[in-house]
């Protein structure tokens, strides 16, 4: 018997909690061919802290630094 893979979601303390709301859902590879990068770079980065992907704030902060500045937000 094949096991199913399991998903988990973790929902924003802002999306409503009646009705359907649309959600988004995006994983380590969606976030590497945002940065240029690979999905082990973008587990580094989380790993040490340097980027949380479950604060959409962070990603685009983080993606605004590398596009203009061209270089990554140390942490």
């Amino acid at each position: 018997m094949s096991r199913k893979s399991r998903r988990t979601v973790i929902e924003s303390g802002l999306v409503p909690k009646g009705g359907r709301p649309k959600l988004w859902a995006y994983g380590y590879e969606d976030l590497a061919r945002l940065f240029g990068t690979t999905a082990r770079g973008i587990r580094a980065r989380v790993e040490r802290g340097t980027l949380d992907p479950g604060d959409l704030e962070d990603i685009c902060r983080a993606w605004y630094e590398r596009a203009v500045h061209g270089t990554e937000r140390r942490g």
